[in-house]
């Protein structure tokens, strides 16, 4: 099952160790990019997700560096390697019709998956709480 929305991404980022929760005050244009880029170019095991929680100037939180490694591309892709990722897009493009009808029938797990892609509207969402 994909992610619902940001919050549930995150809340999973932070389950797993991956988010770093930046509480106090910081500069939008000086501190922010200068704190992600040490993070971001650190040791491996240092590379988290940031949530700035307290910009100067802004009362919305900032979040940076969610998918800067693998594996939080992995958890946002719920997949275990890009190779899966891969796999899974591979599927779709083939692109031979069956000749028999069991073979077409067999098509149709793939084509109730395909129905699930497109954006759905919706008239109340999260994004619109602000």
């Amino acid at each position: 099952m994909s992610f619902k929305d940001l919050r549930s991404f995150l809340t999973k980022l932070d389950e797993l160790g991956e988010l770093k929760k930046i509480r106090v005050e910081v500069n939008p244009c000086l501190e922010v990019s200068e704190i992600a880029n040490r993070i971001s170019k650190g040791r491996p095991e240092e590379n988290k997700a940031l949530l700035f929680e307290n910009i100067s100037g802004y009362q919305i939180p900032l979040l940076i560096n969610s998918l800067g490694s693998i594996n939080r591309m992995n958890i946002a892709l719920e997949a275990n390697s890009f190779n899966e990722i891969a796999n899974r897009i591979e599927k779709f493009l083939d692109k031979k019709i069956p000749d028999s009808l069991m073979g077409k029938l067999s098509m149709l797990p793939k084509l109730a998956e395909v129905a699930t892609f497109p954006p759905k509207l919706v008239s109340n969402a999260p994004c619109q709480e602000v």
